[in-house]
C-alpha cells in the first residue's frame, strides 16, 4: 500500500468490537493514516440533509489556516457542518496533514456541547 502510514485495517476488529457493544457512535471518530490523512467525526452533509435536519457549512483550505502554514501544507482543508440556529457544531471533516489531530479538536467540542463561537 503505497503512502499507507498505518494500516486502518488493524483496527477493524476493535471498531467491530465497540460496535457490537453499543459503543460506537457518533463521536468516533474515523480517522485514516494515508497521505494525505483523512479523518471526520460527527455527521455528514448527506446524514443531515436525509434526516432534513437544518445545518450550514464551513470551508477553510490549509493555506489560509495557521495550522496548515506551519506544516508547509497548503494543499488539505477543513470542512464544519454547524446548525444555524445555536451554532452547534454537528460534524467536522479534515484531509490533509494532521487531519487526525484537527478532527479530535471538534470532536472535544461535539462532546463538550460547545458552539463554534
Amino acid at each position: 500500500m503505497s503512502g499507507c502510514l498505518a494500516c486502518p485495517a488493524r483496527r477493524s476488529p476493535g471498531r467491530l468490537a465497540a460496535h457490537a457493544c453499543g459503543e460506537l457512535h457518533e463521536l468516533q471518530p474515523i480517522d485514516i493514516y494515508t497521505v494525505p490523512e483523512i479523518s471526520f467525526v460527527g455527521r455528514t452533509e448527506e446524514q443531515l440533509t436525509d434526516s432534513s435536519t437544518p445545518f450550514e457549512v464551513g470551508v477553510a483550505r490549509y493555506r489560509e489556516l495557521a495550522r496548515g502554514q506551519i506544516v508547509g501544507d497548503s494543499y488539505g482543508m477543513l470542512k464544519l457542518l454547524v446548525a444555524p440556529d445555536d451554532g452547534r457544531l454537528l460534524g467536522a471533516h479534515a484531509l490533509g496533514t494532521g487531519a487526525t489531530e484537527i478532527v479530535h479538536i471538534g470532536q472535544a467540542v461535539m462532546g463538550c456541547g460547545g458552539t463554534v463561537d
